[in-house]
Formats: C-alpha cells, structure tokens, sequence
C-alpha cells in the first residue's frame, strides 16, 4: 500500500530487499512485527523490575535485529542505541529516556502500520483443513526450512491459513520463528506439530 511508504521511521524498500521482493510477505510480517512487538518496553521494563539485566538487553537486541529486517530504521536506531547502552553500563537515567523515546517510536509505528496495512485474508477452520494439501506442503517445506531459504517464508505464507488451522497452538511460534528468520527452530516446532498430526493422516 502506497500509505505505507509515507510512515516515518520506516524504510519499506529496505524490508522489500531482505524479503527479495516479496510484498505480501512483507506487508505479512510488518502485521506480525506490529502486533509482537509494541509492548516490548513494558515487558523490557519487567525483566528491569526483577533485577533480570540480561533479559532487559536481549529484549533491546531481537528487537533491533527484528526491525532492521523490516526497514523499521526509526526503531532500529533506537534500540541499537539502548542495545548498546546497556552493554556499557550507562546510567539508569540513560537507560530510561532510551526505554521512553523507543517506547514512544515502537507506539507511534504500530499505530501507523494498523491504518496503513490491509485486512487479513480469510482464515480456515480445523474442519476445512485439506489434509492431503496440508502433507504436500509440509513435505516440500521441511527441506526449505533444512537449508534456510527463504523460499521457506513465501511457502507458508502463501498457505498461511491452512498451516494456522492445521498447527493449532504451535502455530503462533512457528509464524514467529519464521519472522526472525529462525528456520532451523522452526524446523523443530514443524516436527513437533507434525507429531501431533499424525493421526489425522488416516482420516
């Protein structure tokens, strides 16, 4: 969508270009960014309050590596910078104005993203699951997944419906997974959900 190249702090040709120009995916993942993400500062903040530094600065890490993938160079710069302040030992007062101003970006992006992105595409119920389209995909996924293609990506979100359906709860970590580029994770929970599914093979 044309909205998208106006939001601020956000460089869609450079997403595109991770992606190798695949735009539903794109627009696919920054949906998923947005709704993943935009409360990162408070759960930041909670691993803070339980004296958990190291999860506080992890929390900052994914965060600018996840953003810099999307373009999302407004929140990358933000969170290179409390990534970094942290690793320093920078003063709490540092700290908090970084968790403010990023905090601030992270809101005023996922608001943004939500007027600017397009409906999501019709979903599938368990009932309507086609089992033996469901085989072939995950049969041609597993190897894409094995090498880290992002082949892989396009695969599943060209079928994201049938796979959220048919991978019940694991379905969310698996979407995740494949956001941050994480194949061979995702590999993991395929065959976890594949376990699960074994049943439904003789149906």
């Amino acid at each position: 969508p044309a909205a998208l190249l106006t939001i601020p702090g956000l460089e869609v040709a450079s997403g595109l270009k991770v992606l190798k120009g695949q735009v539903a995916l794109y627009l696919r993942y920054l949906r998923k960014f947005s709704v993943d993400h935009a409360q990162d500062m408070t759960r930041l903040r909670g691993h803070l309050a339980a004296s958990d530094a190291e999860g506080a600065r992890r929390t900052a890490h994914n965060l600018k590596g996840t953003a810099g993938n999307m373009g999302a160079t407004g929140v990358q710069q933000l969170a290179t910078e409390l990534d970094a302040a942290f690793k320093s030992g920078a003063a709490s007062t540092e700290v908090e104005r970084l968790i403010a101003a990023l905090d601030s970006e992270l809101g005023q992006l996922a608001a943004a993203l939500e007027l600017a992105l397009p409906a999501e595409s019709v979903t599938v119920s368990l009932a309507q699951v086609d089992w033996a389209l469901l085989r072939q995909v995950l049969t041609e996924l597993e190897p894409l997944l094995l090498s880290g293609n992002l082949k892989a990506n396009r695969l599943v979100s060209t079928h994201a419906a049938l796979l959220k359906a048919a991978l019940g709860p694991l379905a969310a970590q698996f979407e995740w997974q494949l956001a941050q580029f994480l194949h061979a994770e995702a590999l993991k929970t395929l065959a976890q959900a594949r376990a699960q599914l074994d049943e439904k093979w003789t149906e």
